[in-house]
């Protein structure tokens, strides 16, 4: 298995290697440590293509962001 790293997921997705590390850190792509919780951070391929298919998703419908707000009373 070829992991990816994350400048390769960066140069595909077309964006910084900061963006890339802010969707690892919030799970919005599945990828793991090398060494324990301070080592580089390595995607497998299949969770990029399901990460991948998930932003086409998102992007295709206009309205998948959108999320019920909070109200105060």
């Amino acid at each position: 298995m070829n992991a990816l790293t994350v400048r390769d997921v960066a140069e595909r997705e077309q964006t910084s290697t900061q963006t890339v590390r802010g969707w690892l850190q919030r799970h919005e792509l599945d990828g793991y440590r090398t060494q324990g919780t301070r080592g580089p951070w390595r995607v497998a391929p299949e969770d990029y293509e399901k990460f991948r298919q998930a932003r086409k998703a998102m992007n295709a419908d206009p309205w998948a962001r959108t999320r019920a707000r909070r109200t105060t009373s």
